[in-house]
């Protein structure tokens, strides 16, 4: 069997990202992928593709953000969204997920942090 064959994984990956702006402003963006799982090789050490492949396309997002400000950010990650799309792959496909589309599902600006009520 070919190192190649993809696998599907079943429904669209979401990927969620935190990420802070030139301006400093700490935003959220959620994007659903279509992936798939990639072969591994005959005697690799088996490690949860999806979950490593997922953390791994977070920390692109996140630098994305990182490029641009905040009344920017929209247009700016839609002009380059097939680039950051590729550098979401290469990250993904190196933990064994190939992600071949993404979608914009939320762009946030994140207004607190958590609160758990203690003092």
């Amino acid at each position: 069997m070919s190192s190649s064959v993809l696998v599907p994984t079943g429904p669209d990956i979401a990927l969620v990202a935190r990420g802070t702006t030139r301006e400093g402003i700490q935003l959220r963006l959620v994007v659903e992928t279509e992936s798939r799982l990639v072969t591994p090789s005959r005697h690799e050490r088996f490690v949860d593709p999806v979950a490593t492949a997922t953390e791994a396309g977070e920390q692109v997002l996140a630098a994305a953000v990182a490029h641009a400000s905040v009344p920017e950010l929209p247009e700016a990650l839609l002009a380059d969204w097939d680039a950051l799309t590729a550098d979401v792959d290469r990250a993904t496909t190196r933990h064994g997920l190939h992600t071949s589309s993404m979608r914009l599902v939320e762009l946030d600006a994140v207004l607190a942090g958590s609160v758990d009520g203690s003092r």
